[in-house]
This record gives C-alpha cells, structure tokens and sequence, in this order.
C-alpha cells in the first residue's frame, strides 16, 4: 500500500467531484438507460462540461451563485444560459421540459444537484432556498423521492459548516424578519453526496480523508486530503491530480 498527501483548490475540487459523478455507477446507467437530470449549479457546471465533452461559458449554468459583497457575476448572453439539462439513454434531449422529465422519473433514473452545506459525518446537505415555492428542491425532491430515483449531490468539501444543518434550518425559520429577509436553509436527507473523497474511490479505488482546510495565494478554501492505495491506483490519481494542476478558478476571464 501507497499513502500521499494532496492539497486541491476549489476549483480542482469541482472538476474533481465532476469526473467523479460522471465515472458514478447510477449515473453511468442512467446515462446508458434512463433519465439524467442536471441542475444548474457551479459545480454542476463542471459535472455537464465532463456530459457534454465541452467547455461551457461562465456563469451560462448557474442560479444564485455565492459572491463577495459588491461583486456582480458576468452578464451572460441570453442564447449561451442554460436551464435544467436533460439526457435520455445519454442523448441530450432539448425538447423534453423538466416538469415531463419529472414525470417519467424511475427508479434507475437521476437528478444531480449541488449543495450549500455540508454535515459530513451526517451526510447531510443544505440547500439555500430563496423561491417563494422553493426553487429546484421544491420542484424535484417529492418527485425523486415518491419516485425512488436516485438524488445525486456533488458538493465539495470547503462546505462542511460546524452545525447540525436541520437546527439550522429551524434557527433560521425562528428569526425571520420580513424586513431583512433570509434565505431559508432545506437540510437533504437520503442523497448520494459526492465529495473530493468520494470522487478518488470512484475514479482510483484509493481511500482518502481529509485532514485540513485552507489556504493563501489561490489555495483558499482548498482541502488536503491523505490518500491510500494500491501503487498502481496511486499512479493513476497521481496522473489524475497533474491533469487537474492546471484547473483554473470558476469565471476566471469571464
């Protein structure tokens, strides 16, 4: 056995996490036979770059993306954004809507979508709702899980929050103020979350755990993780962390 220490930036985090999703089994069959729903999201821009074998413009597959304070996101040319993006039997399929997508959903069938918050240990996810009727999650999640489709979350680990997400969510319900509104916070149950650690299995069959976070000089909010393996499998995450050396921040130049 073979053990390495990794430090990944966000943004090798995200393509990370994308081949790992891609490289899923559930995933990988419902692209072969069934349905694949993708959500816009950051990190699951990554994921439909990795489906669709090309680069997609910044900013074209996102919603309510976190950002400092004053900074506006790029305006994206109508004609380049993209909504829910849809694959039946791996073929992009443009004239499906979500709402028949939906409809059709099965057991083997998935819908992939990130995350805001991360309790690890729980496998738990939050997501920031700020639709009144309560965005993609108010949309999918009774579907997916009357349906008992499979409820895909990539989401990295610069995400993981030091609270139990569902006290969370009601602490946030407890303050609300219509004059300074909040976002709510939905704690997901049940998904199939998919982080760095979970990306190196599917993609190595190497183990890794994380064991600290952060970061200067564009290592911000990067992870490091130890990882462990076969040395053949180490040599193939070693060839996979020098294709990910070069792995731009998300948006940069846009």
């Amino acid at each position: 056995m073979v053990t390495r220490e990794y430090v990944l930036t966000v943004a090798q985090s995200k393509r990370l996490i994308a081949l790992g999703v891609v490289n899923y089994e559930v995933v990988q069959h419902a692209m072969a036979e069934g349905l694949l729903i993708v959500c816009p999201g950051t990190t699951n821009s990554y994921v439909l770059e990795e489906l669709l074998g090309e680069r997609l413009s910044p900013f074209a597959f996102t919603t309510g993306v976190t950002l400092p304070a004053g900074v506006q996101p790029p305006a994206v040319p109508e004609p380049e954004r993209l909504g829910y993006v849809i694959f039946r039997q791996g073929e992009l399929d443009k004239g499906m809507s979500l709402d028949e997508a939906l409809e059709q959903l099965g057991t083997d069938d998935v819908v992939v979508k990130g995350g805001n918050a991360l309790n690890y240990c729980d496998q738990v996810a939050g997501v920031l709702i700020g639709h009144p009727e309560g965005g993609t999650m108010g949309k999918v999640l009774g579907c997916v899980t009357a349906r008992k489709a499979h409820l895909v979350m990539p989401i990295g680990l610069e995400k993981e929050i030091p609270e139990s997400i569902p006290e969370v969510a009601g602490l946030i319900n407890d303050i609300y103020d219509k004059k300074n509104a909040l976002c709510s916070l939905w704690p997901v149950h049940g998904a199939e979350i998919i982080t760095e650690l979970e990306a190196i299995d599917i993609l190595t069959d190497c183990y890794a755990t994380q064991i600290s976070a952060g970061g200067v000089l564009g290592a911000e909010g990067s992870v490091r993780v130890v990882v462990t393996g076969e040395e053949g499998n180490m040599e193939k995450l070693d060839g996979l962390m020098a294709k990910l050396a070069d792995e731009k921040p998300f948006g940069e130049g846009a």
